[in-house]
């Protein structure tokens, strides 16, 4: 599960050499055998995490220090997926905390952002469950002018593509959307639990290439059932 609110306890009881036992979240050997403590706690409120230190790192060794994650969970249920880690669950910063953060590192790394085109990442595992987060997050950047580009390379679930907040995301600065398209089989997207078609998959491309977002997608090859002709 989710990490932040146990892994200082257990840095300090492995620092100690103290006991695991009860530590939510953790699975560990006891002379040889397997304890599986309680998961961790869901984090239901994500805007009171502090932002991630970023001053720890070697700023001008990276090209990509400008990656954020706005929400964690997703409602899918695709076979294939992590998700377990962060469950099933959605839960979205709040637009004026998750826009603090770029601007917070506009003006903490203003070389940086030069450098990078004052490009973001934004990796959230699907983006879009709220639409109207996603506009009032898109909303909060244009009123304060920041003036960025962001791609979403994690991308969004086809079935949630929609004209009005394509419209609201260029005009914030979307450049690029990536896709889980996975197969273009109708049957291999059922055995996965895709939740989506070719259909849906089209037009959330065309609705991409309608606002002048550039679409791209995520391919599994191989999968279970597959054959040469799927």
């Amino acid at each position: 599960g989710e990490a932040d609110l146990i892994i200082c306890e257990l840095m300090s009881r492995l620092e100690g050499n103290q006991s695991l036992k009860g530590l939510k979240g953790v699975i560990y050997r006891d002379n040889g055998k397997i304890i599986k403590n309680p998961p961790s706690p869901t984090i239901t409120n994500l805007d009171d995490l502090p932002f991630p230190d970023r001053s720890i790192f070697d700023i001008g060794s990276y090209t990509g220090l400008f990656c954020i994650l706005t929400s964690r969970g997703c409602p899918y249920s695709c076979n294939f997926c992590s998700r377990p880690v962060t469950g099933k669950l959605f839960r979205g910063r709040s637009p004026k905390n998750v826009v603090d953060e770029i601007e917070f590192l506009l003006n903490t790394y203003p070389e940086y952002a030069v450098k990078q085109g004052r490009l973001f990442t934004i990796l959230d595992e699907h983006f879009a469950v709220d639409k109207a987060r996603v506009i009032g997050i898109c909303d909060e950047i244009i009123k304060r002018n920041l003036n960025i580009r962001f791609i979403l390379p994690n991308g969004i679930h086809v079935a949630s593509a929609d004209l009005e907040m394509f419209k609201k995301m260029k005009e914030a600065g979307c450049e690029a959307i990536y896709f889980g398209v996975e197969s273009g089989n109708d049957e291999i997207l059922r055995i996965m639990k895709k939740s989506s078609s070719r259909v849906l998959i089209k037009r959330a491309v065309d609705l991409c290439h309608e606002v002048g977002i550039r679409a791209g997608g995520h391919f599994e090859i191989g999968w279970q059932g597959e054959t040469v002709e799927t």
